[in-house]
């Protein structure tokens, strides 16, 4: 039992001695004075009855003991909870004000977006979205873990943490080649080893598509040719139609309707890559609220049921 209140600065300045390994770098990471670091560390231990810190040459240069180890994670999961309060108490201001902060991608952004927001306006006027637009989907699922974002498209599955999420869109892989290439007449699809032996344009290294692809490459043995790589999906059909190589890309990546005589789109057999997954997540532990609600069902009007979709059907929707 703690017979003295515990406060969130005390909490904070745990954390911090913790993660920095001394009070001299909490406190600059704090912002504030070692001394003030130092009696809040002092307090704890007195509301809690447990050393926290090994004093060895004075108070600033102390560092955190075992107990303060195990303590911390109380401390961290503390704090995490405030950020979530505070996150909802924003989210009840807003929600009288409709405002909903919704983060996307590119290929969501270009295709998807310009109709939920026609469709969110025509149904509901008073919901305004603030869009954040990333180029990274791992920094999406971030910014709603933190709470900086009440919604975000998302390639799924999602990684593990307090995260909720619908699926909207099953977006099938094509092979964009010039309009003259072997593959673009043939009608059987590319194969693994097809795909393995072409000059690809990918995209960079860390991206969710380029580790599908290389990934499947790889189980089958194969190492793909990769001559370039750009995460501009507008660059990537110039680059193809110049003769620059060939590119697997998601259908979404592309415009809705392919006017240029120079490419050929393929269609990619869902067996040999599988399609991407697109959806909504959204915090698990936080409250939704009816603005927020209101836009994940528009965009699955949007966007229609979660199905397959016709690899060869220029529609966004499956």
């Amino acid at each position: 039992m703690i017979n003295q209140a515990v406060t969130l600065l005390q909490l904070r300045a745990l954390v911090a001695t913790v993660d920095h390994g001394g009070i001299a770098k909490a406190a600059a990471a704090l912002g504030v004075a070692p001394s003030a670091v130092s009696q809040h560390l002092s307090l704890l231990e007195r509301a809690v009855g447990i050393t926290l810190l090994e004093r060895q040459a004075g108070p600033v240069a102390a560092r955190p003991t075992a107990a303060a180890q195990v303590l911390v994670e109380h401390a961290r999961e503390v704090l995490r909870r405030l950020d979530v309060f505070g996150a909802d108490a924003v989210r009840l201001r807003d929600e009288q004000l409709g405002h909903i902060r919704l983060g996307c991608f590119m290929s969501v952004g270009a295709r998807i977006l310009p109709r939920l927001l026609v469709e969110v306006r025509r149904r509901h006027h008073a919901i305004a979205i603030d869009l954040v637009e990333r180029d990274v989907d791992e920094e999406l699922v971030e910014g709603v873990i933190s709470c900086d974002l009440d919604l975000a498209f998302v390639t799924l599955p999602l990684r593990p943490g307090p995260l909720a999420s619908r699926e909207l869109l099953v977006d099938p892989h094509v092979l964009l080649v010039p309009a003259d290439h072997r593959l673009a007449g043939r009608p059987a699809a590319p194969s693994v080893a097809d795909l393995a032996a072409l000059p690809l344009i990918g995209f960079r290294n860390d991206s969710t598509e380029e580790r599908r692809l290389e990934g499947v490459l790889r189980s089958h043995g194969l190492t793909p040719r990769v001559v370039l790589r750009t995460d501009n999906n507008l660059a990537i059909p110039e680059l193809v139609a110049r003769g620059l190589g060939v590119a697997v890309v998601p259908r979404l990546t592309l415009p809705e309707q392919m006017v240029d005589d120079r490419l050929a789109v393929v269609p990619v057999p869902p067996e040999t890559i599988p399609p991407r997954r697109i959806g909504l997540c959204w915090h698990a532990e936080r409250h939704l609220g009816r603005a927020a609600e209101t836009v994940i069902q528009i965009a699955q009007d949007v966007c229609g049921p979660p199905v397959d979709a016709d690899v060869g059907n220029d529609s966004v929707s499956p």
